[in-house]
């Protein structure tokens, strides 16, 4: 199975903001059966001008922006299960471009992992009203495309298969354990607004020229 190369995440961290009586009771009004929760992503670059040659980073945020708790992968640039990524994706004229970069990864079961286990190890339960997010890192050896001055745009996705369904049937859980978990589990994929960063050339220092002076 080929799964392509997750970027870089590093420095992840918790955006928190107080958690509202109201928002709280719309929490208890959805585990009763109401509408779906809501994620959102945002990107911004670091800095928005890079020299050629340069890694470009963004600022990557999961949102939730639903009345539910929801859980959201620790790690981003897992490169096994659960199936939970952050991908780049360079705009282009005729389409997206993603990382030039693939690996071949083989997964062999050997037995069933608890929930209780993923939970606490990949996991992070995401509340309202609270993002988490961290730096993502564009490296040109992946997208050789912007080893070339000129302005470009970038976009970020979100996948998750779930904190059961991520794992292809390789994590152990009753139906009545998935029902008492604290927060729900997201499955999806959602994408950001792309964001413009410009390329330009590298300097280059012309080398002193030696002076020769005539003897006598």
């Amino acid at each position: 199975m080929l799964i392509a190369r997750p970027v870089t995440i590093s420095v992840l961290v918790a955006m928190q903001f107080a958690l509202s009586p109201t928002l709280a009771r719309a929490q208890d009004a959805l585990r009763d059966g109401g509408r779906p929760e809501t994620l959102r992503v945002t990107l911004a670059a670091v800095k928005p001008t890079i020299s050629v040659g340069e890694d470009l980073q963004l600022q990557v945020a999961i949102w939730n922006d639903g009345p539910a708790e929801v859980y959201v992968c620790r790690q981003f640039d897992r490169l096994e299960w659960p199936l939970c990524n952050i991908k780049l994706f360079l705009e282009a004229k005729p389409g997206r471009i993603g990382s030039q970069v693939g690996l071949a990864i083989c997964f062999y079961a050997t037995h069933k992992t608890p929930l209780s286990e993923v939970i606490s190890r990949d996991w992070v339960v995401l509340a309202p009203g609270h993002s988490y997010g961290g730096i993502v890192t564009m490296d040109p050896t992946e997208f050789p495309a912007i080893r070339k001055p000129g302005r470009y745009r970038v976009l970020a996705t979100y996948s998750s298969g779930g904190v059961v369904g991520g794992y292809n049937g390789r994590v152990f859980a009753e139906p009545a354990e998935v029902e008492r978990l604290p927060a729900r589990e997201w499955k999806g994929q959602i994408e950001s607004h792309s964001v413009p960063f410009r390329v330009r050339s590298s300097k280059k220092w012309a080398c002193p020229v030696p002076s020769i002076r005539n003897t006598p």
